[in-house]
């Protein structure tokens, strides 16, 4: 994830069990996405990552941005099998789990 320590430039931590474990090249292109998708926001928002509602915002954009709600990322994680509305839920889902994890 994207880490910042005050007073530090802020860097990109992709773990290896996250990305390199048995899982291709779409899963890969989906989580440096998402990863850049934050460091964006850093860049041009200046988020505080301490403020609950800047983080939110940020797995928000990211979630719906890095094609990881797209349906077929959905239906193999066991969660496609409603058309409507899934990619609004996938990503209230994945960003409240982000949230939450951090």
């Amino acid at each position: 994830g994207l880490q910042v320590a005050p007073g530090s430039d802020p860097h990109i931590y992709l773990a290896e069990e996250a990305i390199g474990s048995g899982h291709g090249r779409q899963q890969m292109a989906h989580t440096l996405s998402h990863e850049l998708i934050h460091a964006f926001d850093q860049c041009r928002a200046h988020v505080r990552w301490g403020n609950i509602i800047h983080h939110a915002c940020s797995e928000v954009r990211a979630s719906a941005l890095s094609g990881e709600c797209d349906y077929s990322e959905e239906f193999n994680r066991g969660y496609g099998f409603s058309i409507a509305a899934h990619h609004q839920a996938c990503v209230r889902r994945r960003a409240a789990l982000s949230v939450e994890k951090n």
